[in-house]
């Protein structure tokens, strides 16, 4: 009994062994991790939704289709940092909120969005102060949106130094 209930197991994780490897082959959305993936440094596929950057000094910039350049100009901009709700996680970049913005103020203020996933703030205030800083001008605005797995690092830190002082 034990013995028949064992190939049958065996049987069937192998069926579905197979059934994965296949699958991932032949269907390249379910390549790697099926959240999202790199084909190149500039191009990104995120639940199936491709998804383009464009590279100033080591930060990226979310852009509507591969090859857009970023324009900076000494229009007022607002400046969008963050994480991969930021970035637009599975949306289209047409619908993410950036984007509307941008229709909607094109002409009169720039918009940029700098957002990575799994950004944490020193990620984010790494990008701020190394590239950002440079094309900043007084009348901008910096926006950062963040969920609390982005701020963990920073409150790992404050609890060390807390348990550093409390001894």
């Amino acid at each position: 009994m034990i013995k028949k209930y064992t190939f049958y197991i065996i049987y069937i994780f192998f069926l579905f062994s197979i059934l994965e490897i296949g699958t991932r082959l032949i269907f390249p959305v379910f390549k790697e991790n099926n959240i999202f993936y790199d084909k190149n440094e500039f191009h990104r596929v995120s639940k199936g939704i491709d998804t383009y950057f464009q590279i100033v000094g080591k930060t990226k910039f979310r852009v509507s289709k591969l090859n857009e350049k970023i324009e900076f100009n000494e229009k007022k901009s607002i400046w969008f940092l963050g994480d991969s709700v930021t970035n637009g996680y599975g949306v289209e970049f047409e619908n993410t909120y950036y984007s509307v913005f941008s229709r909607k103020l094109a002409s009169e203020i720039n918009i940029y969005n700098s957002s990575n996933y799994n950004s944490s703030y020193m990620n984010t205030l790494s990008n701020l102060n190394g590239t950002i800083e440079k094309y900043l001008k007084p009348q901008d605005i910096v926006i950062y949106q963040f969920n609390f797995n982005d701020i963990i690092d920073i409150a790992q830190k404050i609890a060390y130094l807390d348990r550093i002082k409390n001894k």
